[in-house]
């Protein structure tokens, strides 16, 4: 497998645009993950030994995930990425499958596998500015990164796209 980072999709960051209609769930800060069906991979292309805990239940397709360790634990994350150090927090947040065959995200995010300790992101339609300015508030009050905006009806597209917005702290005024 090539590098996961050049066949994964990759948003830009949030610049103030009309984002009303748009998905929005967390952006959780841990360290980007791909399963390919079989192993999980680090962004820069080298493969996760993940315990079989992790793994367990997950399908012989491709996922884009976030490996999480709880919330300011992302040191904890990334040891457990680059040196297999795992401990029972550890979890993959799935927040896209680019192999379902159903188009758009909302569509693709429904066919992920939830199971102990993986699950899809949770995500709702974005009400305006002043929605996404109190969304954000609650994630940074406990400690969250930011929200990930999605465009509707958009289809995985490998690289930087703009119909994924990444909105973390002082990116709303």
């Amino acid at each position: 497998m090539k590098s996961p980072d050049k066949t994964m999709m990759h948003g830009r960051d949030y610049a103030g645009q009309d984002v009303s209609g748009w998905w929005v769930s967390e952006k959780f800060d841990g360290c980007r993950a791909y399963w390919d069906g079989v192993r999980l991979w680090s962004r820069g292309g080298h493969v996760i030994n993940a315990p079989a805990w992790l793994t367990e239940g997950l399908p012989a397709l491709h996922l884009d995930c976030e490996l999480w360790a709880g919330y300011g634990d992302r040191e904890a994350a990334r040891l457990a990425c680059q040196y297999g150090r795992f401990t029972p927090a550890c979890r993959l947040w799935i927040f896209d499958c680019p192999q379902a065959t159903t188009g758009d995200w909302a569509a693709r995010i429904k066919t992920a596998p939830s199971t102990r300790y993986a699950s899809p992101v949770a995500f709702s339609v974005c009400r305006g500015r002043l929605d996404l300015a109190r969304r954000l508030q609650a994630v940074l009050a406990r400690r969250g990164e930011g929200l990930v905006l999605r465009k509707p009806g958009c289809a995985y597209t490998i690289g930087r796209v703009n119909t994924m917005l990444k909105v973390k702290a002082g990116f709303i005024r």
